[in-house]
């Protein structure tokens, strides 16, 4: 036996998939801009305007529309935009999920906060900025998806 995190362990055991442990959304690819989509995230940072709106302590969740964009300052294919005014530090890697049901906590994963921007130049942050989930994506995913990493194992 052996002290692990002051956790007095015997042995390992194997606990399955990933995801079968902790649950998981879908993934979707090719898809015309959705109507709307749900962005679940921590905001954090300041607003251009140096207010805090939120404190980057607890998971938030915004819907807004989406739309095809432009963007200057970093390289970009058909970067697309969703109404959000989640801030910067934290919103960065939020989820955006399309069809995503309150009952079951499910959807399909589209977009990826990789930008903030504030579109209407009132000093507050409106959209997120995520690239296109295209067939490009979708080849990484299969890649990786056929990739063993090893079985999950847990303290007994």
């Amino acid at each position: 036996m052996e002290m692990l995190g002051g956790l007095l362990r015997s042995g390992w055991t194997p606990s399955g998939r990933l995801v079968d442990n902790v649950g998981g959304q879908g993934v979707a690819f090719n898809q015309p801009l959705a109507p709307t989509v749900d962005v679940l995230g921590y905001p954090a940072g300041p607003e251009p305007d140096g207010s805090r709106p939120y404190p980057g302590e607890s998971l938030e969740r915004s819907t807004g529309s989406t739309f095809a964009m432009k963007v200057t300052g970093f390289p970009a294919d058909r970067p697309i935009g969703v109404d959000s005014p989640f801030t910067g530090e934290g919103s960065l890697g939020s989820s955006w999920l399309t069809q995503y049901t309150d009952d079951t906590r499910t959807g399909y994963l589209n977009g990826i906060t990789i930008s903030v921007s504030d579109t209407d130049g009132d000093n507050r942050y409106d959209t997120g900025v995520s690239p296109y989930f295209d067939r490009e994506l979708f080849t990484v995913y299969q890649k990786a998806a056929g990739l063993w990493t090893g079985s999950i194992r847990s303290i007994v």
